[in-house]
Parts: structure tokens; C-alpha cells; sequence
């Protein structure tokens, strides 16, 4: 049945009508219409003619047979091409970080999916589900025609197996184990069923929690995962080039065949770090997608014939830009020089230099339009102050950061206009670029270690005293505050989760943490995550707030209703389409 539509979605029909009307006569009509199926319907047509009034009105009815004929030409074949940040570091996708985004949402089919705000799970490998009246059971009916890329049929025991993989063998190395935080135990009843248990109800597992673990690679194929994975999404692997390139092919067998119409037949996925580079590879035709516009070049794609700016829809975005520190480590482990640092910044300048002022500054991690955003003073910028700070510790001046900026572009011109406004407040940037991969293994991970000390905690040592972080969260406040600040398990012990690079840790926000994940009251939930903040970012500052960031992509229009996620990646489980 799948290769039947696929031919449908470029073919055109013959249709033949044939109409008799009252007192014999035949007539034909030849027309061009997109089918599915070979169907029979009967139209009625009532015809009203005025005639003199002594006599009486005629109705004439007209019947027509519709018969709809299957197309046999093949399709042409389309080959679409997308600029990316950065390369593809995983093809193990359990270790998945936000330069796999693109690789993610082509390959992989999760147990359910989610709408473009993020805010509803929609049916993917489960085409349905049961809630227990407490909200802490969940069961979920498995689609019988699943395939994996391979061939082979997916079935519960499957998803029980990823699942435990993603918790206890890739653990921290993937951000697939925070997620699973709340839940207690899962298992597979039969071949379509799988069930899982929560801790306690929260209003966030279906629409966050679970559709971030969509990574199900099938586990007879396991051994070739980090050169050839086999998954069941969309796409299907072809190759990858280190450094040059990424190829993904349609993947016919997809038991989704709506969701394939429409869709290029090769999806190639290039590096392209450089923004200028990138817009100039749109311009000429060489890409049809570039991940993400520079906010400098916004204009320029506006105004570009041939080419559109696809932005999120509302405007609304979960995407924000924080400075953070080494918090376990070195000479920020200070509060001292964290909280100097929050004076010194000018998050004006860097708006206006590095986003053309695009950007909405504060120091709330949510967008003010956000339903849990209570408005929150932000400290002046006082550069004075800053010295005062580090004086009154004991420091000299200048205090000298090994600032490393992430792997992005734009964070290399961030990194300048922060060390000149830090300058003004005693502190010496001293700025070291680092590679992705380096930057992940260095500042995410961090690298083994010995026994505790100024540069070593709990045997990793993370080797930067303060940088960027561009983050993309889901856009619950669970997921853009607590998944920035959490421990795995609720001790310091159990690991940090997610983007927890900072290794904050405090036993009483986490039992808030909890607080505002197990209830479902709104307004509890507003008071919960204002104490939250008004304990982190204005105490003990392990991070400051530099902006929020409205995100945008640049296509030709040979791309049709793609849409951007409030994370600020393009939405391509959706029912896009491209045409050459």
C-alpha cells in the first residue's frame, strides 16, 4: 500500500466523466485531478428554468459517474540539502545533544510524538493510550507495523529494552536518563503493550518527558550503532562524511505513508558554521535550509527574491542565552567572582552588537509572555560595584577568567563584547575557543580526574571558569528551569542532568523542583518556580540570565509550511513538503 501513495503524491489521472442527461444525449468531459483510490460518487445537479407562467417548471437532474484511475508513472525523485550548525557528533542518538537535532527528527520514531508548541503528545509508535484515575500509570497500545530501517518489526519488548539502555548503560552520556526521572518501573505485557509507572503524577510526562525519549534503535542492530544505526523514523541512514556531509534517504516502508508525501527522497545535512557562509550557500541554491539565521542577516533573507524567513509560530520561544560558571571548581567557585561578573556584563551591548537588538534582555529564565513569567527586577549593571565586590574578597585587579565560548558562531563575537564590558569591572576574559566535540568532552562532560581539589569534583574536572550556553528547552518551566539546575535523581550523587553544566546542587530546591513537577495547580506551580529563581539567579548565581531569543530559519520556496518549535528547530516531523 505504501508504494501505491508514494505514486500517487507526483502523478496525475485520467479522469473520464460521463454524464446522460434527461431525454438521451451524452456528453464527455476530460480533466487532470490528484487521486488515492477508484471510487464511483453520483452528483446531482438541479437546473431551474423560468419559463411562461401558464407553464409549469421543469427541474432537469444530471448524473455523472466519476471514475478515478490509479497513476503508474514513477515520481522524480527530489534531493533537499540543509545547512547545519555543526556536524552530527552521534549517530548513537541515547548521547544526543542539540547539533543531532536535524539527525533526530529524520531518523527516529518515539513511543509518542508532540505538536509544533510542544505542548501536546500526539500518537507516533503508540497509537493510543490509558491514564489510571491518578495520573500514575500509563499504557500505552503498540502499532503492529512498526518496521525498523532494517526490516524487522518493533514490538513493546523493544521499547522496554531502549529504555533501559538509555537509564543505565548511556546514563549520563545522554539527556535520555533525566528524563526518565520520574518514572519508577516500565515493562511490556505482550508484543503491543507497554506500560509504565510513575513516582506521582505530573502535568508535564506526556507532553515533555516522554516525547524527548523518542530514541528506539532496534537492538539486533545495536553493534553497528555508532557507524550504521537502524532506527524506524522517516528517514532512514545512508552515510556520513566526518566533516562534510550527512545523507538520510526516505524510508518507504515508514508506516506513516501521509507523513512521507511531499518529502524530498534525499535529505542531505552539511556543516556549515559560519553564518555568512551559510546565507551565501542559500542565496546560490546550494542549500534549500539553513538551520539557523544570524539575527544581522534577518533582513537580508526577507528581502532576497526566491527566498523566505521561517519563524516561530506566535513569536513565542523557549530559547534564552545565560553566562555560566564553573560552580564546583576553580576560582569560580567564589560566589565573589559570580556575582562580580553579574554587574560587570553588559547584556545591552551584547544584544545590540551580537543579536541587531533582536533580543528580549532580563534575568528571568522565562519569556515574559511565558504563564508562569512574574515580573523580577533585574540588577543594574554597575561596573564599580564589580570592583568593590572583588576588592572586598581579596582579589587584585584584574581577576583573570578562562572564558570558553560555545561551539556556535555567534558565541566567538559574544565572547569579545563580554570581555570589554568585563574589563570596565576588574575582570580579565582570556577567551579559548574550543572544537564542538572538544567543547562537549571539556565543559558538558568533563574529563576524569583524581581525588578532589580545586580543579576535580566527584572525578570529573570541568576545564572553563565561565562561558556561554545557548539553550533550547522545552517550554514548561520544568524544563527550562529545572533541567538547568537538577540533579538525576535528587542527590549529588546521582549525577546532574541535562544541561546542568554548572553542577549546581541544593537538597532544598529540590525538593521544589519536585514540588512544582507533582502538582498540577498553576498557581502553585507560579509560586514554586519564583522561589526557584529568586534562590538561584539571585544568590547563588551559578548562572546569569543574558537574554531571550526568538529563533529563525532561512528556506527558498522550494520548502512549504515548515515550522519552527519554540526550541528554535525546524518542525520536520510535520506534514512539510518540498518540490524541486
Amino acid at each position: 500500500m505504501h508504494k501505491k501513495l508514494g505514486l500517487l503524491s507526483m502523478g496525475l489521472i485520467t479522469v473520464m466523466a460521463f454524464a446522460a442527461a434527461c431525454g438521451g444525449g451524452t456528453e464527455t468531459e476530460v480533466r487532470e485531478v490528484e487521486v488515492e483510490r477508484v471510487v464511483t460518487e453520483e452528483r446531482i445537479v438541479e437546473v431551474v428554468k423560468e419559463v411562461p407562467v401558464e407553464v409549469e417548471v421543469v427541474r432537469e437532474v444530471t448524473k455523472t459517474e466519476v471514475v478515478e484511475v490509479i497513476a503508474t508513472r514513477e515520481p522524480e525523485p527530489t534531493t533537499m540539502r540543509a545547512a547545519n550548525l555543526g556536524p552530527v557528533e552521534f549517530l548513537d542518538s541515547a548521547k544526543s545533544q542539540s547539533v543531532n537535532d536535524t539527525f533526530n527528527a529524520l531518523m527516529h520514531a518515539g513511543v509518542v510524538t508532540r505538536d509544533v508548541t510542544y505542548s501536546q503528545a500526539l500518537p507516533e509508535i503508540a497509537h493510543a493510550w490509558d491514564i489510571s484515575d491518578d495520573g500514575t500509570n500509563f499504557t500505552f497500545r503498540i502499532r503492529d507495523d512498526v518496521l525498523y530501517h532494517n526490516g524487522n518489526k518493533l514490538v513493546a519488548d523493544d521499547l522496554v529494552w531502549n529504555w533501559t539502555r538509555i537509564r543505565d548503560d548511556v546514563a549520563e552520556r545522554g539527556r535520555g536518563k533525566a528524563h526518565m526521572a520520574v518514572v519508577t518501573d516500565f515493562s511490556a505485557p505482550d508484543d503491543y503493550t507497554f506500560d509504565v509507572n510513575l513516582e506521582f503524577t505530573t502535568p508535564i510526562f506526556m507532553s515533555e518527558r516522554i516525547t524527548n525519549l523518542p530514541y528506539m534503535s532496534d537492538p539486533a542492530a545495536i553493534s553497528t550503532i555508532d557507524t550504521s544505526p537502524v532506527y524506524a523514523g522517516p528517514y532512514r541512514f545512508r552515510k556520513l562524511i566526518p566533516g562534510d556531509k550527512a545523507e538520510y534517504e526516505l524510508f518507504p516502508d515508514h508506516y506513516d505513508t501521509q507523513r512521507l508525501r511531499g518529502k524530498p527522497t534525499t535529505f542531505i545535512s552539511v556543516p556549515i558554521e559560519v553564518d555568512l557562509t551559510r546565507i551565501a550557500a542559500l542565496k546560490a541554491g546550494e542549500v534549500d535550509l539553513i538551520i539557523n539565521v544570524d539575527f544581522a542577516h534577518l533582513d537580508d533573507i526577507e528581502q532576497t527574491k526566491g527566498l523566505q524567513l521561517l519563524d516561530q509560530p506566535g513569536g513565542f520561544t523557549s530559547s534564552y542565552l545565560q553566562i555560566i560558571f564553573n560552580y564546583r571548581e576553580g576560582i569560580t567557585k567564589d560566589k565573589a567572582i559570580r556575582e562580580a561578573v553579574q554587574y560587570a556584563i553588559d547584556k545591552e551591548a551584547i544584544n545590540r552588537v551580537v543579536f541587531n537588538g533582536r533580543g528580549d534582555v532580563g534575568c528571568h529564565p522565562l519569556p515574559t509572555e511565558h504563564w508562569a513569567y512574574v515580573e523580577t527586577p533585574c540588577p543594574e549593571r554597575d561596573p564599580e560595584r564589580a570592583k568593590q565586590i572583588l576588592t572586598d574578597a581579596g582579589y587584585d585587579l584584574p581577576v583573570t577568567l578562562d572564558w570558553v565560548p560555545m561551539f556556535v558562531p555567534f558565541s566567538k563575537v559574544l565572547a569579545q563584547v563580554a570581555k570589554q564590558s568585563l574589563a570596565e569591572g576588574g575582570i580579565n576574559a582570556e577567551i579559548r575557543v574550543l572544537d564542538t566535540p572538544s567543547w562537549f568532552e571539556q565543559i558538558h562532560y568533563g574529563v576524569k580526574c583524581g581525588a578532589d581539589g580545586p580543579e576535580c569534583f566527584g572525578g570529573l574536572h570541568k576545564t572553563f571558569d565561565a562561558g556561554d550556553n545557548w539553550l533550547g528547552r522545552t517550554p514548561d518551566p520544568d524544563g527550562m528551569i529545572t533541567n538547568v539546575f537538577k540533579t538525576n535523581e535528587g542527590t549529588i550523587e546521582s549525577g546532574f542532568s541535562g544541561n546542568n553544566e554548572t553542577r549546581f546542587y541544593d537538597p532544598e530546591i529540590e525538593k521544589l523542583f519536585k514540588a512544582g513537577l507533582s502538582t498540577l495547580d498553576r498557581d502553585e506551580r507560579i509560586r514554586i518556580y519564583k522561589e526557584i529563581v529568586d534562590s538561584i539567579h539571585f544568590d547563588e548565581i551559578p548562572v546569569v540570565k543574558l537574554q531571550t531569543m526568538p529563533r529563525f530559519m532561512g528556506a527558498s520556496y522550494k520548502v512549504k509550511d515548515l515550522l519552527v518549535g519554540p526550541r528554535g528547530g525546524a518542525y520536520l516531523i510535520g506534514r512539510w513538503e518540498f518540490s524541486d
